[in-house]
């Protein structure tokens, strides 16, 4: 999944712990479907002199970061399976429940044939 959901939760926070808001509204958006896939910076350094001062050896992708993390923390695949398994029970659980109702703003979108198509869960609950 994109981490702008993730990275606005993170902004809307620390706005609340710096008090500089009182109360934030955040949220995160992505539809690769929509977007043609390729580049332009073939042949180019696409992090620039900057970053690749910063981090001479790269960057690592998520998965690797992951792993690091992991590592660092000396957590086993089994236990964070079993943690993503249980936050992904306890999510559907609420869901289910209509907990998460008054959570979740409905967005109506057209689909390829025109038609209108309202969204009102998270897909991403794998229960």
């Amino acid at each position: 999944q994109c981490g702008s959901s993730q990275q606005a939760a993170t902004f809307a926070a620390q706005a609340i712990i710096s008090g500089s808001q009182d109360i934030v509204i955040a949220c995160g958006v992505e539809s690769m479907s929509r977007l043609p896939l390729g580049t332009s910076a073939i042949g180019r350094d696409v992090l620039g002199p900057r970053l690749r001062e910063r981090y001479p050896d790269g960057l690592v992708h998520q998965g690797i970061s992951a792993e690091l993390i992991a590592a660092q923390w000396n957590l086993s695949r089994a236990q964070l399976d079993d943690f993503a398994a249980l936050s992904h029970a306890r999510a559907a659980a609420a869901a289910a429940s209509a907990l998460f109702d008054d959570e979740i703003v409905p967005v109506t979108v057209t689909d390829a044939t025109g038609s209108p198509v309202v969204h009102r869960t998270d897909e991403t609950v794998r229960p």
